[in-house]
């Protein structure tokens, strides 16, 4: 399967020699010979991911208390807030995710901690593998974090979701 989206050659060997220096030699693709994020790292990186959309979803929270009008919350408005709630912060973080995953391979979160989501040639990782990656988290989250702990333990550094959407995260 050829990526969605990838650099141009000249465009990868300016802005990452390291990345270019692995895709012009011959090694195997899927398994470059970069330095890959590891747990602690790719940890802080979604700490800080999480903590942008916790912001965002504050605030929608909050906003949806002002048009409620404030005050005491009944029963039913209650659950109408938090299932409101949880749907908004589901979308956004989709979004989230597949945007700059697919735009740049970079979260803030994996900008601050000098990370990079890539594909197995090097390239970013387009739309849709950047949406299927966000499903992985998805999965490695609900099956008891076992996705993420993969990465603490996997040769190459990469949980259930980079495995499902066929991608690495290398440091830059």
């Amino acid at each position: 399967m050829t990526p969605d989206l990838v650099l141009t050659t000249p465009a990868l060997e300016q802005e990452y020699p390291r990345i270019w220096s692995t895709v012009h030699s011959e090694s195997i693709p899927s398994s470059p010979e970069m330095e890959k994020g590891g747990f602690w790292v790719r940890s802080i990186a979604y700490l800080i991911d999480k903590t942008v959309l916790s912001i965002v979803g504050l605030l929608f929270l909050l906003a949806s208390r002002i048009a409620q009008g404030g005050g005491v919350l009944s029963l039913k408005n209650f659950f109408t807030t938090i299932i409101l709630t949880y749907c908004a912060n589901l979308i956004f973080g989709a979004a989230y995710f597949t945007y700059f995953y697919g735009y740049t391979g970079q979260t803030i979160g994996k900008m601050v901690c000098g990370l990079k989501v890539v594909s197995a040639d090097g390239g970013l990782i387009g739309y849709r593998r950047a949406f299927l990656r966000w499903i992985g988290y998805n999965i490695s989250f609900y099956v008891f974090f076992l996705g993420f702990l993969w990465i603490a333990f996997d040769s190459n550094k990469q949980g259930w979701h980079d495995k499902i959407a066929g991608t690495f995260v290398l440091k830059v």
